[in-house]
């Protein structure tokens, strides 16, 4: 994707209308982050969009976020929050930010799950949460918010191909020692 088709909307619950558009002035991937490594694998899948110094500072509707500084337990409720599609047959993403209300699920039940799967190994730099009533991550939410007792404590990753709740979405851990040293190294904080 080149940076000329990327911006950052903010200040609106609407994918397309409203709020504050702004530019893309340069995206940093996770220098391990590897899109064709075999099996299938989304390991440190984090990137940095930076926009303007002080775009956001003064908006309406826009705040800032802190980050997750500790381990979310087993169990722990989070939220997920993306315009992706409500459904595998979906024609397209959804128009108004949706939110999902996750459970964190362990490493080992994910790892058991998605090892069934044969799809996504679950490394330390992931997180896992499932939804049982049918709404999960989908087409479109990926770089999502998962948040966490009001921090962001992941972004979102990964998910069963059919978005079937019955399989835990996967999310990056802002606090695995290599993830966050990349946001801090590319952000300052």
């Amino acid at each position: 994707m080149s940076l000329f088709q990327v911006s950052i909307r903010g200040g609106s619950t609407s994918a397309t209308t409203g709020g504050f558009l702004f530019p893309a002035l340069r995206i940093t991937v996770h220098p391990s982050y590897n899109p064709n490594a075999s099996p299938g694998t989304s390991d440190f899948d984090a990137a940095i969009i930076n926009v303007a110094n002080g775009a956001f500072r003064g908006r309406a509707n826009m705040a800032p976020i802190a980050l997750g500084t500790s381990e979310v337990p087993v169990g722990g409720r989070c939220y997920v929050v993306g315009w992706g599609r409500t459904n595998i047959n979906s024609p397209a993403p959804t128009s108004g930010l949706r939110y999902a209300n996750m459970a964190v699920v362990s490493q080992r039940t994910c790892a058991s799950m998605w090892a069934a799967y044969r799809y996504q190994p679950i490394t330390s730099n992931m997180i896992c949460a499932k939804y049982s009533n049918g709404v999960d991550v989908c087409k479109g939410d990926s770089g999502g918010a998962f948040v966490c007792g009001g921090r962001l404590s992941g972004i979102v990753s990964f998910t069963n191909p059919d978005c079937n709740s019955a399989w835990p979405a996967g999310f990056a851990k802002v606090i695995a020692p290599s993830i966050r040293s990349f946001i801090r190294t590319q952000t300052g904080i």
